[in-house]
């Protein structure tokens, strides 16, 4: 899987965990067995969410995992290559390698 293909996934897999976090929210204990339904459903998408960022976001180029600000990152910062077009950078680039 390609690395902005894997941020995208992980992205969607934990706004999906949120939303069913906030629809669980709007249940009372009448319904405790739909809301611990969402709940699991939450953290069973959050957990795959993890997952795809633990295997899937790393550096095409170098292999290193990319854990914190996977979504946002332009530049790999062990090699310093562009994520995407793979063209090597210099230092004060890297520094601002991350999308506003």
């Amino acid at each position: 899987m390609k690395f902005k293909t894997a941020t995208k996934t992980a992205n969607a897999l934990v706004a999906c965990s949120v939303a069913l976090c906030v629809i669980g929210l709007f249940f009372n204990n009448q319904y405790a067995s739909i809301r611990l339904l969402l709940t699991a459903g939450a953290l069973l998408l959050l957990s795959a969410g993890l997952i795809v960022t633990l295997v899937f976001c790393k550096c095409p180029h170098c292999g290193k995992r990319i854990f914190f600000g996977a979504s946002r990152a332009v530049y790999c910062p062990k090699c310093r290559r562009n994520l995407e077009t793979g063209k090597k950078v210099s230092k004060k680039r890297v520094e601002k390698s991350f999308r506003n």
